[in-house]
């Protein structure tokens, strides 16, 4: 009975290590042909870019997609409120 658990748990630990290495190699194939990618960390978002300024901030709203439209929202919001609060030219 021992031996089926300490099996069992070798045959775990092997999955998850296959799992690792398979998701690892799958990002590092992505990197090395250059596509964009996006890994979320828990709250962290990574993005790899590349390109030019322009095609990086495209890939950028591509990648973040919802998230990039709320940020955009919330600050437009707040420039608009800004402005509102100073005036066209900005005095007061």
């Amino acid at each position: 009975m021992a031996s089926l658990d300490g099996r069992r748990s070798a045959a775990v630990a092997v999955g998850i290590v296959v799992l690792v290495l398979v998701n690892d190699a799958r990002r590092a194939s992505a990197a090395a042909d250059g596509r964009p990618h996006r890994e979320d960390r828990g709250a962290l978002i990574v993005l790899d870019l590349y390109g030019t300024y322009e095609e990086m901030g495209r890939q950028e709203v591509e990648l973040l997609g919802a998230e990039a439209r709320a940020g955009a929202r919330i600050y437009a919001d707040r420039w608009g409120g800004l402005v509102r609060a100073q005036g066209c030219s900005g005095a007061s």
